[in-house]
């Protein structure tokens, strides 16, 4: 467009500024709006006068002005664009320099740091109408896509919105740690639990206790968080123990001392979650009982062992483990012991007779 002439008034800043609104209100003059990519053009030249401003600036009204107008700009180039990348870095771009008016625009008349903080707020309003939409987008998506969108809404918004959007994140890796440990994939479901457990606490911390929503139920859910972490625990932990039962197995020349420590570090496992994980307690004897039955020699601690499998299985009724190794050993085991017991007792009864 054609330059206008600088009035002698003017400074270099004002003059470029002006510029620059005369291009940023054509997008609307006369109650009409342009389209989106030529309204996006117009918006580029004006943010290019309003840089031109704020370099020449020499006052702190002249670069508080040019921060702001440079800020509006980027909030009214994010309505204009439908791409979700560009919206976010119009967004950060529009926060920062409203941030840096502020801060140059400290002494300036309390109408002027109103409006501004009027224009800040419909900025906080507009990002998180944004997430909200994503948001909706993204319910039937997969965990891991939900986690990193929750995240990155994180990193933009604060207040309420915040409070809830920890509380997605939360749920989220819930149901992740409950997925991972089924797969068996112990360590991801401990990271998960942990994540959960951390970003409840920030809730509680932001929101107060008093404040929380109703329907969480604070200290029940990190109390199960705090189970759910102990038995992924157990389970890894279980996981190593079995792996170095592997190589102790594989090694001929393994002395008794190291079944032993691998016995203790099984019963560590067992103590932590006895009562609380009734089948893999029932594992982790039947761990013990092969153990004491195979390695050390100790068959009346096996039997222990076996029996307390057995009957913790018979407890998980009608759940069928059938199709469980290890059950299955301690239940041949068991019967195993039985019928010797009973021919021992028969040898003797006939000696006796004798």
């Amino acid at each position: 467009g054609e330059f206008r002439v600088r009035k002698m008034s003017q400074t270099t800043s004002e003059y470029f500024r002006n510029e620059g609104n005369s291009l940023y209100l054509s997008i609307e003059a006369n109650g009409q709006k342009l389209a989106p990519v030529l309204a996006c053009e117009r918006l580029k030249q004006a943010l290019s006068f309003y840089t031109q401003a704020l370099k020449a600036a020499n006052s702190d009204e002249d670069r508080s002005s040019a921060y702001k107008n440079i800020a509006q700009v980027y909030l009214k180039l994010e309505a204009n664009t439908d791409d979700k990348e560009k919206k976010l870095e119009n967004f950060r771009k529009a926060r920062k320099n409203f941030m840096m008016a502020e801060k140059e625009g400290k002494n300036r008349p309390g109408k002027w740091l109103t409006k501004l903080l009027n224009t800040q707020n419909k900025l906080r309003c507009e990002t998180i109408t944004f997430f909200q939409k994503w948001f909706d987008e993204i319910k039937n998506m997969d965990l891991t896509t939900r986690i990193e969108i929750y995240w990155r809404a994180l990193r933009e918004v604060s207040g309420q919105f915040e409070i809830e959007t920890r509380q997605f994140l939360a749920s989220c890796y819930i149901k992740r740690s409950i997925i991972n440990a089924e797969d068996k994939v112990y360590c991801d479901a401990l990271a998960d639990v942990n994540e959960a457990r951390q970003l409840l606490e920030s809730v509680k911390y932001l929101a107060g206790e008093g404040s929380l929503p109703e329907e969480l139920n604070y200290k029940q859910v990190v109390k199960e968080l705090w189970d759910r972490e102990n038995r992924c625990q157990a389970y890894l932990g279980r996981e190593n123990a079995d792996n170095k039962y592997i190589e102790l197995a594989n090694n001929w020349d393994c002395a008794n001392d190291d079944y032993w420590e691998l016995c203790d570090h099984y019963q560590h496992i067992l103590q932590s979650i006895r009562d609380n994980d009734t089948e893999h307690e029932a594992l982790l004897n039947s761990r013990l009982g092969k153990m004491m039955d195979k390695h050390l020699e100790s068959r009346s601690r096996a039997q222990t062992y076996y029996t307390r499998c057995v009957y913790l299985v018979d407890s998980l009724w009608p759940k069928q483990y059938t199709d469980h190794e290890w059950y299955m050993e301690a239940l041949r085991a068991k019967e195993r012991y039985q019928r010797e017991e009973t021919e021992k007792q028969d040898q003797q009864e006939r000696i006796e007779r004798q």
